[in-house]
């Protein structure tokens, strides 16, 4: 079998040439092309584009040859970037943070017709910690009072970070809550009290910090801390390639770096338990019971918005729990 080619955008820089250097050591897959803004060297490289000397003909060549693409550059024309691999069918693998709401919607759309990673942060343990942070936020009641603060070296250009906006909005998830409703982003001057409800998110950008990301749970009397700091962009790195052999191999949607752990339970229904009509009807009538309830449901899992049902529930006691959910929406 051929190994996986493999074209990345900002081949350069900090997060790009890591991946360069895990794919140039990997057996599997192999450094097809590298997209770069302005011409450096770049051995080992089977094609180069450089945007400020190439044409966009140049572009589509190497992402024609190409089985897989993993951005970790700057948004600047991300959009025709993703224009271009859905017009030719190439997956998709984007770690590059700050995107629009606009960049976000085009995304969507390309995920349509291609599978699609989008992952503020590759790493495992900062994946691992947003379903830390739901569990956390579920045990310890909207009484407890939320901060997020991360820290950053100081070329990083975008503020909170995307895993930073991941985590609150996970945390919003939970609570029931539109973000945008109650996020606080650094605090200033004089001013009222501090709103219930509200998550407090932080930013420090200084010198050479990888990466840390912390969550506090402020209580009467206590406070809980979940943290996460990478001392090495070798950890962001991994995940990004782990991605690009995994997400070739799936059909078209937009998938996370959840996804790619396995750590979103398998979507799946039993038609002959129980109808996937009946159960849905009964989870819209309940949906704040559900809300409140999963983790305590076996086999139930909630991670911000999201509400999964994992297929040995539906196998071994989904009538009991849709009849209870049936008589709670009475």
């Amino acid at each position: 079998m051929e190994n996986l080619k493999v074209t990345v955008v900002g081949a350069a820089g900090r997060m790009g040439s890591l991946i360069v250097q895990l794919i140039k050591e990997a057996d599997d897959v192999s450094f097809f092309g590298a997209v770069e803004k302005e011409i450096c060297p770049m051995p080992g490289a089977e094609r180069t584009f450089f945007s400020s000397t190439s044409n966009i003909i140049a572009l589509r060549e190497i992402f024609q040859e190409s089985d897989v693409i993993i951005d970790v550059s700057s948004t600047e024309n991300i959009g025709e970037r993703i224009s271009l691999a859905v017009e030719l069918g190439k997956a998709l693998v984007i770690g590059t943070t700050g995107l629009s709401e606009d960049e976000k919607n085009c995304l969507r759309k390309a995920a349509e017709k291609i599978p699609c990673v989008l992952a503020p942060n590759f790493s495992v343990g900062a994946n691992s910690i947003f379903e830390l942070v739901a569990r956390a936020a579920m045990l310890l009641g909207s009484e407890y009072q939320i901060e997020i603060v991360e820290a950053h070296h100081d070329q990083k250009k975008d503020a909170p970070s995307g895993t930073a906006n991941r985590l609150a909005e996970v945390i919003a998830g939970v609570r029931e809550q539109e973000l945008e409703d109650v996020a606080c982003y650094g605090r200033h001057g004089m001013g009222s009290s501090r709103p219930k409800g509200q998550i407090g998110i932080h930013s420090l950008r200084a010198s050479d910090v990888v990466g840390e990301h912390t969550i506090i749970f402020f209580g009467r009397g206590e406070r809980v801390e979940l943290a996460h700091k990478v001392t090495s962009r070798v950890a962001f790195a991994e995940g990004a390639v782990r991605a690009a052999r995994w997400v070739v191999k799936q059909k078209p949607g937009l998938y996370d770096m959840q996804d790619v752990l396995g750590l979103n339970p398998k979507k799946e229904y039993v038609a002959d338990v129980f109808s996937v009509a009946e159960v849905a009807s009964i989870l819209r009538k309940s949906k704040k019971w559900v809300y409140r309830n999963m983790g305590v449901i076996p086999g139930s899992y909630k991670l911000g918005r999201r509400i999964f049902f994992d297929q040995k529930l539906f196998e071994s006691g989904l009538k009991n729990m849709a009849s209870h959910l049936a008589d709670t929406a009475s």
